[in-house]
């Protein structure tokens, strides 16, 4: 009678452990339906002062420069050099001051955003400045032009798993936890953005150029300071509850 019991009472507390998941699950998979949220899509404008903007709002149209009017059919292509590094700059640039306010950010998935944001232009930024010191240096100006471009093309990879992370199903992340594949793309874009940071400052040694050397030391500590949110942008994903993502990781 007593192993009966414990049988019962075995089948019983599964029983009831899967309820609370299926209704756990129903619940956000209804919450999920309601957010009809639109995602633009990650071009950008480059504005006349040099910073970037992207589509907002449920047009999906260009935010406004700043001091300035907003035109949706402006190009995207910086103006400050013909070579591919100039115009390579990330086509997901967007001002943080222009599309998105502090209080945007009541829920994990906005403040997601907001880091994607802010991505965007400070790489927007970076490359530019870059650019700028590879025009006016011509001794380090080659190898400085191809790190601008390498980072331009890395930026795209992480702004596009960022939002691939930012934007899976509520329904997935709890039972399986966050995106493990596109955060892994993360970590490894991390690494290859710290060896052109190492590049950028062995390049620093060999200018003469007092300018060169002060615009690239500030854009080296500028992207450390994104690294460190992106890094905390993963933490964050990681870790969120789920009830199976402990197996899903076993198993990667």
């Amino acid at each position: 009678m007593k192993k009966i019991n414990k049988k019962v009472l075995l089948l019983s507390a599964f029983a009831v452990f899967m309820a609370i998941v299926f209704i756990g699950g129903a619940v956000i998979a209804k919450s999920e339906n309601s957010n009809n949220g639109k995602f633009c899509t990650m071009d950008a404008k480059l504005c006349p002062d040099g910073s970037s903007v992207g589509r907002i709002g449920s047009s999906c149209e260009f935010a406004a420069c700043p001091n300035s009017s907003a035109s949706p059919s402006a190009s995207a292509s910086p103006s400050t050099s013909a070579s591919p590094s100039a115009s390579a700059s990330p086509s997901t640039s967007v001002s943080p001051s222009a599309s998105a306010s502090p209080s945007a950010t009541s829920t994990p998935k906005n403040r997601g955003q907001i880091n994607a944001q802010e991505h965007r232009s400070v790489v927007a930024n970076f490359v530019q400045s870059l650019v700028h010191v590879a025009n006016r240096d011509g001794g380090i100006g080659e190898q400085v032009r191809v790190i601008a471009h390498e980072q331009s093309l890395s930026a795209s990879t992480t702004l596009q798993a960022m939002q691939i992370v930012q934007t899976r199903s509520k329904v997935k992340t709890f039972f399986l936890g966050t995106d493990y594949d596109n955060v892994g793309a993360l970590r490894t874009q991390m690494v290859m953005t710290r060896n052109r940071l190492t590049q950028l400052s062995n390049l620093m040694l060999r200018t003469q150029n007092a300018s060169s050397t002060e615009e690239i030391r500030n854009q080296v500590l500028t992207l450390e300071e994104e690294q460190a949110k992106i890094q905390n942008f993963i933490d964050e994903q990681e870790n969120k509850f789920s009830l199976f993502g402990w197996l899903v990781k076993l198993f990667r």
